[in-house]
């Protein structure tokens, strides 16, 4: 079942759960939609945690996965396609600063594979200078594919091909207000393929360093 939809009837990016009752296990997915101007759909990639679902599933297992995902096939709005190129840039640039200009002075980053809730652009803008370097998002990662409409929508990502673990994709969806600004931002992607080591740093990372002013 659907938890939370950002986009139009040209592309999308839904939350949505199957239950344990439908594959044994819960699986909360954020997935990719696109649609062709006749509403049948053209593309749809999923994106879950592994950890969460308690479900380690090696790349190949469910494949054989496509060579080209048709991250070139865009039906997104331009207001999320800037929305998210200026995002994704000023993340893969280590500007943390940069990247919390684009967000509400209410909003909300949510990292589902990491079980993190930040709240307001300002503790937003002090997570992401510690954790943006070591982020699967951060610094090395490249765009995939845009998706949504003017309200909201957002991409997928292609992590770090030289970085020490084997996490290859991951999304990020934004919910956007009238005057653009991102307000809720929500990303998931496999935490197994991070490895523990990286996993502490980053789940370490959203604690506050009270010796900070």
């Amino acid at each position: 079942y659907p938890l939370r939809i950002a986009g139009d009837d040209r592309s999308a990016i839904i939350e949505f759960v199957n239950t344990p009752e439908l594959l044994g296990r819960e699986y909360r997915f954020i997935a990719s939609i696109t649609f062709d101007r006749h509403g049948n759909i053209i593309r749809w990639a999923d994106y879950w945690d592994g950890r969460a679902s308690k479900s380690n599933v090696p790349y190949g297992a469910l494949g054989p996965y496509p060579e080209d995902f048709r991250n070139k096939v865009g039906t997104a709005s331009p207001v999320i396609r800037r929305v998210s190129t200026d995002l994704h840039a000023a993340l893969t640039s280590g500007d943390a600063a940069a990247a919390a200009a684009l967000f509400s002075p209410d909003a909300v980053l949510e990292d589902l594979a990491l079980h993190t809730r930040i709240v307001g652009k300002i503790q937003i803008g002090r997570y992401l200078e510690r954790a943006l370097p070591i982020l699967p998002y951060g610094p090395g990662a490249a765009l995939g594919h845009i998706s949504g409409g003017k309200l909201g929508g957002g991409y997928e990502w292609i992590a770090d091909a030289t970085a020490d673990n084997p996490l290859k994709r991951g999304i990020t969806k934004l919910e956007l207000d009238s005057q653009r600004r991102i307000t809720r931002l929500t990303t998931t992607y496999d935490a197994y393929k991070l490895g523990e080591e990286r996993y502490e740093d980053l789940f370490l990372a959203a604690a506050e360093d009270p010796a900070q002013d």
